[in-house]
């Protein structure tokens, strides 16, 4: 098992945008905007475990500027791998919410709950063949409940437990209420060819 050495930065610099499918509800990309403005432009915390990274690690703002208990939630982060060999992300925890894991594999709007997430060697989350970047990746960790308030602008910490690198656990930051953090709205895109 990797060595549970770890390494917490403050911000991300920027969302790496990997191999897979963007992911909130399968919509297609609006015609005429640019890439960089269909990308993700919340900074969240960025973290590394051995060869495993995580980053842009934020959970969706609060409708009303604070999560109540009982209330639910999306987080949301980018996981890539530079080992060789292949990891897996089996588990996520929280002492601040009931969290699970989802993952909408095909690309086809419905992200169903699983047990862990392949995160393959020198690489990320796999996507469908024939899909291309747009925004979010098609995985996300659901909060399902809070179990304590969670203001806008602060973070909680998240647990996340990898098959063979280890445990990490990370200060997720809630989204601040500004505008600008909007989340992209793009998901999949078919880069096949036109037949």
């Amino acid at each position: 098992m990797w060595g549970t050495r770890r390494t917490i930065a403050g911000s991300a610099v920027a969302l790496l945008m990997m191999a897979g499918c963007g992911g909130e509800g399968g919509q297609p990309p609006d015609e005429g905007v640019p890439l960089e403005e269909q990308q993700l432009t919340t900074l969240g915390t960025n973290a590394e475990l051995g060869p495993i990274t995580l980053r842009n690690v934020y959970v969706q703002r609060p409708p009303d500027g604070e999560f109540q208990p009982g209330q639910s939630a999306r987080l949301l982060l980018t996981l890539a791998n530079e080992s060789p060999e292949q990891d897996s992300l089996i588990r996520v925890t929280s002492s601040h919410a009931k969290v699970k894991l989802r993952w909408d594999r095909d690309c086809d709007g419905t992200a169903e709950p699983v047990d862990g997430l392949p995160i393959t060697a020198n690489g990320t989350v796999p996507g469908p063949p024939g899909r291309d970047v747009t925004g979010h990746l098609p995985y996300f960790v659901e909060v399902v409940e809070f179990t304590q308030p969670v203001l806008a602008g602060t973070s909680m910490p998240v647990t996340f437990t990898f098959e063979r690198a280890g445990d990490i656990t990370v200060p997720a930051k809630v989204q601040p209420r500004e505008p600008i953090d909007e989340p992209a709205r793009y998901a999949c895109v078919d880069v096949r060819a036109p037949g």
